[in-house]
């Protein structure tokens, strides 16, 4: 099954089906999320299917992320860091950028996650 006839057949699920979408986003990326955004936002028929879509992924989203944090949490940093060392270049995340984002991270918590979600929260929109 080819990729576009995919996404069209989980639109056939209406808002469960968006909502699978961003959650499998989120594991295989099967296509840049603003890509995928904009083809839910021409998918959608009005204004109020467009909301629909926008909470639907939104909420599809969160639960992906959720996942890989609970993933991160039971794994222990040590077993994520060896994965990453070990297979990070596969997903075009080299070790060393890992740790210089871990880094950063630890450093300033609340403002690393704030700009990221706030920046790619308007990037994403900008392409409805």
């Amino acid at each position: 099954m080819e990729m576009s006839s995919a996404i069209i057949a989980m639109l056939g699920f209406g808002v469960t089906g968006v909502t699978c979408l961003a959650v499998a986003e989120k594991f295989v990326p099967i296509m840049p999320s603003y890509i995928l955004l904009m083809v839910l936002g021409m998918a959608a028929s009005d204004g109020s299917g467009l909301a629909a879509m926008v909470v639907a992924t939104t909420v599809g989203s969160t639960i992906g992320s959720v996942c890989w944090y609970g993933l991160g949490r039971a794994l222990g940093s040590r077993l994520v860091e060896a994965l990453v060392a070990g297979y990070g270049r596969l997903i075009l995340l080299p070790f060393p950028l890992y740790q210089r984002l871990v880094g950063r991270y630890r450093r300033n918590q609340f403002w690393a996650t704030f700009h990221r979600d706030n920046f790619r929260a308007s990037a994403d929109m900008a392409f409805l």
